[in-house]
């Protein structure tokens, strides 16, 4: 998404890598201080998740009371019906794709540790700007569920935001489902977001389409977090710290996975010829749609330096 500490520069120079040699990032200690609004966007942005999140999740386990004529029931689980589960997975998404729209030129929308461990390794987004995103949102977890459990009535808590996984699924079997789940989701905000060819507007869109579809395919199974902010504010909330390790190793580790497959296997390298420069007076004129940026930007790059 849009990052503040990345800057267009005709003085970068491209390695096998890190094949952006138009992109700077600023790696220093103090970089944090300079985007403050960004980490408090990342605060704020996944308080809000973790909130709709877990209510959303109340709704789910508590939909078969009302559903049960038209919903088929999921063997091994009777908290999880068909009905549950297209309106998890539904609302899930909506709110992770509304959110990110609203936090999209504030922080770049990342809501979500293993998304800014991607950015991280991968260089989009400063070492130590990246540790403070991740304390802001595992901090905006814990608060954020802390407020559903302190607001929702007891008779609609039950176990809906504390230990979801299905005592049917074995340990390896969930630690895989998580890993390949967030790898999609990984893998889809780095096409639609990080890469320098971006989806720009309709990225949020995508994204959110991508947690829709790991929710249907895990939530009845691990209850689909592949978000350790939320497992771990969920965790605070309620004390139930059952499977937590699983669901910090396994999204960061498919972050890891689709992070670097992406970057080595499908980034845009031609960044020049994918965008497209157009002489101007002043030098060359390289035009282009920022990642995650909202309106277009345009950098000026001295006509002597544009083949750097």
């Amino acid at each position: 998404m849009a990052n503040p500490d990345i800057t267009f520069s005709s003085q970068g120079r491209a390695s096998r890598l890190f094949p952006f040699h138009l992109v700077e990032v600023d790696d220093s200690i103090h970089s944090w201080k300079k985007d403050w609004r960004g980490i408090i966007g990342e605060f704020v942005g996944t308080l809000l998740f973790t909130f709709a999140s877990a209510c959303i999740a109340i709704l789910g386990v508590n939909i078969r009371l009302f559903t049960q004529v038209i919903s088929s029931q999921i063997s091994g689980y009777p908290n999880f019906s068909l009905g549950s589960i297209l309106v998890v997975g539904l609302c899930n998404g909506l709110a992770y794709m509304v959110l990110i729209y609203n936090f999209w030129n504030i922080s770049g929308g990342h809501l979500n540790p293993a998304v800014t461990w991607g950015a991280m390794i991968t260089r989009r987004i400063g070492f130590f700007k990246g540790i403070g995103y991740i304390l802001a949102q595992i901090l905006g977890g814990v608060i954020g569920a802390l407020l559903v459990e302190s607001t929702t009535p007891s008779i609609y808590q039950l176990a809906s935001i504390g230990d979801t996984w299905n005592p049917t699924v074995s340990l390896w079997n969930g630690f895989l489902l998580e890993t390949v789940v967030t790898f999609i989701f990984i893998h889809t905000f780095f096409s639609a977001a990080f890469d320098p060819i971006s989806m720009g507007r309709v990225a949020p869109i995508s994204i959110g389409f991508a947690l829709t579809f790991g929710t249907f395919l895990t939530w009845a199974s691990t209850g689909a977090t592949t978000n350790p902010a939320r497992a771990f504010g969920v965790a605070v909330a309620t004390g139930n710290w059952h499977h937590q390790w699983v669901y910090w190793v396994a999204p960061l580790a498919g972050s890891t996975l689709a992070s670097l497959i992406y970057l080595l296997l499908f980034m845009t390298r031609n960044v020049e010829g994918a965008l497209g420069y157009h002489h101007h007076p002043d030098g060359v004129k390289l035009v282009t749609e920022a990642p995650g940026a909202v309106t277009e930007r345009t950098r000026l790059i001295p006509t002597g330096n544009a083949h750097v």
